[in-house]
């Protein structure tokens, strides 16, 4: 069973630079983080390496992305997302690339990629039961991409999330799934539409 870790994360980003490689041993990690550089955040495992929210926060991310630019990648791997905040949020311009990471029980949004010039390639990707939001109860997709985001996922699935397992909006948005499973949707609880 992983061990509960406090907060070594956030202190570790504040003194990395680019291209850093930041790894995260086998264990649960509560606090939410931002990443403000391009860099590699790498766990263990994505079934023992979790970084979990403490506490629900509208409209906050437990993963924060901001690539700094649009030649700038941030890298996640091997690891696993929970609580009841968006899972990960890409806002700004940049790439991002996932690659064995689980994003599982959050609130609103799985995945979360707005505004062009936001790119997010990923593989072997689960988000599963995203939760609507606590305060209106809408909401809880898996994926969600708006104002010209671009999302290309392989080998991914979309399980038991609520309103779409994945949704594209707004021009210049574009999304591109390969060998991907979209799975029991549920409607948001609000209206009981859409799922």
């Amino acid at each position: 069973r992983p061990s509960t870790a406090r907060a070594p994360r956030a202190e570790a980003m504040r003194q990395s630079s680019s291209g850093h490689i930041l790894a995260l041993a086998k264990g649960q990690f509560n606090e939410s983080a931002r990443v403000f550089r391009a860099l590699a955040l790498v766990g263990a495992c994505s079934e023992e390496t979790r970084i979990v929210a403490d506490a629900p926060r509208q409209n906050e991310a437990i993963l924060r992305l901001q690539p700094g630019g649009p030649d700038r990648t941030i890298a996640v791997t091997d690891l696993t997302v929970s609580g009841p905040q968006f899972g990960i949020l890409l806002a700004d311009p940049g790439q991002v690339e996932l690659a064995a990471v689980a994003v599982v029980d959050t609130e609103t949004n799985g995945v979360f990629v707005i505004g062009a010039g936001t790119t997010l390639r990923g593989e072997s990707v689960l988000v599963r039961n995203t939760q609507p939001r606590q305060r209106d109860s809408r909401f809880g997709r898996g994926i969600g991409i708006e104002e010209g985001g671009r999302v290309e996922l392989i080998r991914t699935t979309l399980q038991g999330n609520h309103h779409h397992g994945a949704f594209a909006g707004g021009p210049g948005t574009v999304l591109t799934l390969r060998d991907a499973a979209i799975v029991d949707t549920q409607p948001q609880p609000s209206d009981m539409t859409r799922g």
